[in-house]
């Protein structure tokens, strides 16, 4: 079977069909070699999320910031290292699936992180603060779309599940700002 290094399988020659239904092998015999593989890929860097730590994250965060500030949103491959090496024993394969886009990376570490005192509750809070980029307790629209598609991306990346419609994310931002202006009248 062809060697798969994404989520994405197949080429421009595959057909919906081979993609469902595994590759075909040069003997003729036919496995279901996808899903195994896209389900390997996705264990693997689920588990490597799971075993980051909030303080872990929290201080590649802060190793970030004095670094950069909030004003670099991509990061090339040295950069990556720097900020992420204390959380990932090898960091290519995350800035390869991310393409070096350091919020996506810092949105799955705190979505994936697995301690029993950090439940939903302070995963959000710091998916907040990540995006509060004028640090003015609040998130304007702006900061709002970048958060849900970060968030978006980084469970579709790292899971390999389906993407959700493109640009759903700014549909739905754009109805939670139109149903909280204040009515004129």
């Amino acid at each position: 079977p062809t060697p798969l290094n994404s989520c994405y399988m197949g080429n421009a020659n595959s057909s919906k069909r081979d993609l469902a239904r595994g590759f075909k092998r040069k003997d003729g015999s036919s496995k279901v070699v996808v899903k195994k593989q896209r389900r390997a890929i996705a264990d693997g860097l689920v588990h490597e999320y799971h075993q980051c730590t909030f303080a872990e994250a929290s201080e590649c965060r802060e190793t970030f910031l004095d670094f950069f500030g909030n004003s670099q949103f991509h990061l090339s491959k040295e950069e990556f290292d720097d900020v992420f090496g204390p959380l990932f024993h090898d960091t290519s394969p995350h800035h390869k699936l991310f393409k070096g886009r350091v919020f996506h990376v810092f949105a799955a570490a705190y979505l994936f992180s697995q301690e029993e005192f950090k439940g939903l509750d302070s995963k959000v809070e710091a998916l907040f603060g990540l995006f509060d980029f004028d640090d003015n307790n609040s998130l304007n629209r702006v900061e709002m779309e970048m958060l849900f598609e970060c968030v978006t991306e980084a469970i579709h990346k790292v899971t390999c599940t389906s993407h959700p419609n493109k640009g759903c994310e700014q549909t739905l931002v754009r109805r939670c700002f139109r149903d909280v202006q204040p009515k004129s009248g």
